[in-house]
């Protein structure tokens, strides 16, 4: 089991299997908050390259 907390105030609100999806709301903070297993990979636009790090060349 895991546990299934708010996204916005951390409040522990379900234990939770990994393979369930749930949907609650807080009754703290009132955040609607979903959990479930799938996997989400999120692709920024417009990434500036200078915040890019390179590996250090060896000079020969």
């Amino acid at each position: 089991m895991m546990d299934f907390r708010c996204k916005q105030c951390n409040r522990l609100l379900a234990k939770v299997s990994p393979q369930s999806v749930v949907e609650i709301k807080c009754p703290r903070c009132k955040d609607l908050n979903r959990f479930s297993q799938e996997i989400f990979i999120t692709i920024e636009e417009g990434l500036d390259k200078d915040r890019c790090t390179e590996t250090d060349s060896v000079e020969s």
